[in-house]
C-alpha cells in the first residue's frame, strides 16, 4: 500500500511541493487520489534542481522556491475561510 491507496473522504486537505530534483509523479497520484475522493489539495512543482526541504532558509534555493511558505499560507487561508484577511504577497 502507498498513501494513495490509503486517501477517503477523511483524509485532510494536502498542499504540496516538490522541484525537478525530486521526482513529483507520486504527489501527481496523490493528488488524484485526493481529487477523486473529494479532499482539497494543491501540488506546485518549482524548477529548482537542488535538494531543499522545510523553509528553504540556509539552502542555496531559487527564489521562487522559496515562495512555497507563501502560497502555502494563503491556500490554508483560502480553504479555511480566512478571506477577509488580505493574502500575503511577500
Amino acid at each position: 500500500l502507498t498513501t494513495h491507496d490509503l486517501v477517503d473522504e477523511r483524509t485532510p486537505p494536502a498542499f504540496m511541493w516538490k522541484n525537478i530534483k525530486h521526482i513529483p509523479e507520486s504527489s501527481y497520484r496523490y493528488a488524484e487520489a485526493l481529487k477523486a475522493a473529494g479532499v482539497k489539495y494543491e501540488v506546485h512543482v518549482f524548477s529548482d534542481d537542488v535538494s531543499v526541504n522545510g523553509t528553504c532558509e540556509g539552502w542555496q534555493c531559487a527564489k521562487n522556491t522559496k515562495l512555497w511558505v507563501l502560497l502555502a499560507k494563503n491556500w490554508l487561508d483560502y480553504i479555511y475561510g480566512v478571506e477577509d484577511q488580505p493574502f500575503i504577497t511577500g
